[in-house]
């Protein structure tokens, strides 16, 4: 699904009305009805107290018609306006007056005292202070405001997104609305599925307003982000059902290059996962000596040992690997190698020589590549680079912190840069993609914080591609499937202990369930 910028949503809007010739307030109109929708669908809301604030704009206007749709049903409506009444103007201006035409009580609120007393008499407040289209700090009475919402504890409803919080990046203006639900109008905006936003939103409904989808493609915004919700997982893990006529071969064969002294189980997860996602056949390019403990740790995954020194890869291992990738479908490099400099010289000379395989890189593979980023320029093949926040601050030269307040912007540009696909773990992780689009996985939650759901996740990857599906949907059921998970086992065990081993059995329930 779409997700669109504060600009792109404005485009969309001024086409709809003035070319489509949609009247506005219409769909204002409408925008209040699918937020009284969401407002019905509360259990006992009929016998509660509703406070709407409203500002100075259009999301003002918005909460006006919220106000008389509801006065209409016979609910208990108080309507506080954070700005002078007099500077209303357009489709807000007309819903304000039909307020009052129809007796309603609308009343300018020009102090703090005020909006104590009414959030205290109150069991729900709308949020329709400010819209999407804000881009600076929130100050004065608005501030305050906001302050006095979220230390209320009300249920709070934020019309279109929760006021302060930008639509663009996900970061707080100053202050922002702290939601248990956000109707949001049209499309999803990219500051409500990407942290901090995403947890100022709360549960994020998505409302048609009755604006064509089709306007998206004739406004010429260029939309390149995308949110990857059920919907679109239902349609994209058809791609591995299988026919009854099949045997292991048709579904590819991986070569994980992974492990080190010390550093088994992240070699042995990723090989297993692949499986789990459906590999049909899965090797594993083990240092030498430490073969006896792989043979032991896997059941149904192969392999094969390779030059080592002192149980780590040695850059004599070439020559056995670049034989061992023949007729391999998808090759993984990286989990638990270890830097070792033999090692490190071995990865390189493999992304280098690689040929017509995609690869997936992570964990000590992408601490190898840091070293020397323009490595990645000589690859000739398809390369995923999987990092977390700390991983890719280490690619791009910046600290963790300035990687997560910018993470669309980042994971953009370097997979720009360097002509890769690039998945950016986290609680809101982005697959980016070198002709610039970015799609933000939907599911997953902090069950997954845990060491090595990370080579869990390359692994699943792995499978898909191993299976002969292209790069990004591998890339994108990998991520969803990998959070869904995670969903799974924490709905039933929680959030807490979970291990990322667990996993590893859920997966063919997982998509069992998306592919029914």
């Amino acid at each position: 699904m779409k997700l669109v910028t504060s600009s792109q949503m404005r485009a969309i809007d001024e086409h709809a009305i003035n070319t489509t010739k949609i009247p506005s307030i219409v769909l204002m109109e409408n925008a209040a009805s699918e937020v009284c929708s969401a407002i019905y669908s509360i259990e006992g809301h009929e016998s509660r107290n509703f406070l709407i604030i409203t500002g100075p704009g259009k999301n003002g206007g918005d909460g006006f018609a919220i106000a008389r749709k509801l006065i209409n049903k016979g609910i208990a409506v108080k309507i506080l306006t954070l700005s002078p009444t007099a500077v209303l103007k357009g489709d807000s201006k007309i819903n304000y007056d039909i307020l009052k035409n129809i007796g309603a009580e609308v009343s300018e609120c020009n102090d703090t005292l005020t909006l104590k007393h009414a959030l205290t008499h109150c069991d729900f407040v709308i949020d329709a202070i400010f819209g999407t289209g804000l881009g600076r700090p929130i100050e004065g009475l608005y501030r305050s405001a906001i302050d006095l919402i979220n230390s209320s504890e009300k249920y709070v409803i934020a019309v279109d997104i929760p006021s302060g919080v930008d639509s663009d990046t996900g970061k707080s203006l100053g202050i922002a609305v702290m939601a248990n639900l956000t109707v949001t109008f049209a499309y999803e905006k990219i500051g409500q599925v990407i942290y901090p936003g995403k947890e100022q939103c709360g549960n994020v409904v998505t409302a048609d307003i009755g604006i064509p989808d089709a306007i998206s493609q004739k406004v010429g915004i260029g939309i390149k982000n995308f949110i990857v919700k059920e919907s679109d997982m239902r349609r994209l893990i058809l791609h591995l059902k299988r026919k009854d006529n099949t045997h292991k071969g048709d579904f590819g064969h991986a070569l994980v290059i992974a492990g080190s002294k010390g550093k088994t189980g992240a070699a042995a997860m990723t090989a297993t996962a692949a499986l789990r996602m459906g590999a049909g056949l899965v090797t594993m390019a083990v240092p030498e000596s430490l073969n006896p403990i792989f043979e032991e740790k896997v059941t149904e995954v192969m392999t094969e040992p390779v030059g080592d020194i002192d149980g780590f890869f040695s850059e004599d291992a070439y020559g056995k690997i670049m034989e061992l990738t023949e007729k391999k479908s998808v090759i993984i490099i990286g989990p638990g190698t270890s830097t070792h400099p033999e090692t490190a010289r071995l990865v390189k000379k493999l992304i280098a020589k690689i040929k017509g395989i995609p690869v997936v890189i992570d964990a000590d593979g992408l601490n190898i590549i840091a070293e020397d980023v323009s490595i990645l320029k000589d690859a000739k093949t398809e390369l995923i680079l999987t990092p977390h926040p700390a991983e890719m601050a280490r690619l791009v030269g910046m600290t963790t912190a300035e990687v997560l307040g910018n993470k669309i912007a980042i994971a953009r540009k370097f997979a720009v840069d360097n002509s890769v696909t690039l998945i950016l773990k986290g609680a809101d992780t982005i697959i980016a993609t070198k002709d610039e689009k970015i799609h933000v996985n939907s599911t997953g939650n902090s069950a997954l914080s845990t060491a090595g759901t990370g080579d869990v996740l390359t692994g699943m990857v792995g499978g898909a591609l191993a299976q002969g599906l292209n790069v990004l949907r591998s890339c994108i059921i990998g991520t969803y499937v990998h959070g869904a998970v995670g969903d799974e086992i924490s709905e039933k065990f929680g959030r807490v202990g979970i291990i990322a081993t667990d996993l590893l059995g859920v997966i063919p329930s997982v998509i069992h369930k998306l592919s029914s």
